[in-house]
């Protein structure tokens, strides 16, 4: 079901109708989104392509989490791996 939503929702993308999706999932974003929006405690981290949104100092930041990384079919993909501790 996720994966036809979220092509469902890409669909619509060259028909330059705007579309909005709040993800948890980091997979779906970075596979489907051309931009995003990173947020910490409501205030952005980060906006733009996901390759410049979704890197690991980001991700620590706003998750607190490493990932793994890796390419599958020509596609990218990311799994939370561990959390991280917060630094003060």
């Amino acid at each position: 079901p996720q994966l036809a939503v979220m092509e469902l929702l890409q669909s619509k993308a060259p028909q330059r109708l705007p579309v909005a999706a709040v993800l948890d999932d980091l997979t779906l974003a970075v596979r489907f989104c051309h931009r995003l929006l990173l947020l910490h405690n409501g205030k952005m981290v980060a906006l733009g392509a996901p390759e410049a949104v979704l890197t690991d100092a980001h991700l620590r930041t706003a998750l607190a989490v490493d990932v793994v990384r890796g390419e599958h079919d020509g596609q990218h993909y990311l799994l939370p791996w561990q959390a991280v501790k917060a630094t003060a």
